[in-house]
């Protein structure tokens, strides 16, 4: 069980989770799935004579595929930034796939699915109301793992080296920050622009551009959750923005907050969690 366990910090969380009271839990996939799935995932919360809380996310290029009691959904790649509000007591089991995974799982663009939410059970019918259940009734991880597993290659997908292909182009996006413009990648993949856009359009359900600027902004969050002094205008043009204003105005509009408003709003609410003993 624990070598299922992922242990990379995740990217792009906003909002720290209440200590021991709301759990993410990270599941490497099976390799059979490996073409498809980036990893299943869990929360687990405990909020009982506790306020609501709100989870705040900053997008990823991704399409999940999760099951609670109350309702399962797929969620195609959100613009915005994705906000949960979790209270008393509960849990949700999901498939974070690839970027382009789903795509063999649903054959029509993905971008169909772009900021919408839709009942799994529209595509499979049954068979994944069935699932479901099952899913919600087993108690540990690797059994829903299993159970997913089997339903997902259930299916047939073929493996894509369109989705291998376009997963090099996000690994360079996210590494080299020279790529800051959707000519820049194409220069890099020999790949025409417009071939490019439609690609990210069918199988990643989003454009290139939209990819470049939410993957600077991870970053950004990143650094400015560390609690060190960021001189602003230096990351600007890290990131490959041309002044500050333009990082400035892509943060507060995806974030909520500027950049120095949200350092000062992550790192004093660290501190005070820090300095709470947990509940028993």
């Amino acid at each position: 069980m624990t070598s299922l366990i992922k242990t990379e910090k995740p990217v792009g969380v906003l909002t720290a989770f209440p200590k021991d009271r709301v759990v993410l839990t990270r599941f490497h996939c099976p390799e059979s799935l490996a073409p498809f799935v980036e990893h299943f995932w869990m929360v687990c919360w405990d909020l009982r004579g506790l306020p609501p809380f709100v989870s705040e996310n900053l997008p990823h290029p991704s399409v999940n595929l999760s099951i609670e009691k109350t309702a399962s959904q797929i969620t195609g790649v959100m613009k915005g930034k994705f906000i949960r509000r979790l209270e008393g007591k509960g849990s949700v089991f999901a498939v974070k796939f690839l970027p382009g995974g789903f795509y063999p799982f649903y054959n029509k663009p993905v971008s169909a699915l772009c900021n919408r939410v839709i009942d799994p059970a529209v595509i499979w019918g049954k068979p994944f109301t069935a699932l479901a259940a099952k899913i919600i009734a087993a108690q540990k991880p690797e059994v829903k793992i299993r159970l997913m597993e089997k339903f997902l290659l259930g299916l047939k997908p073929v493996a894509d080296p369109q989705i291998l292909f376009l997963n090099r182009l996000l690994k360079k996006i996210r590494d080299d920050r020279s790529i800051a413009s959707v000519e820049r990648l194409s220069e890099f993949s020999g790949t025409g622009t417009r071939n490019l856009q439609r690609l990210f359009s069918t199988y990643a359900g989003i454009s290139p551009k939209w990819i470049i600027r939410r993957y600077r902004l991870h970053e950004a969050v990143e650094r400015l959750k560390t609690g060190k002094k960021i001189n602003l205008v230096g990351l600007a043009y890290e990131l490959g923005y041309a002044d500050q204003a333009h990082f400035i105005r892509d943060f507060r509009n995806i974030v909520g907050a500027t950049p120095a408003n949200y350092a000062r709003l992550v790192n004093t609410s660290s501190k005070t969690s820090r300095g709470k003993k947990s509940s028993p």
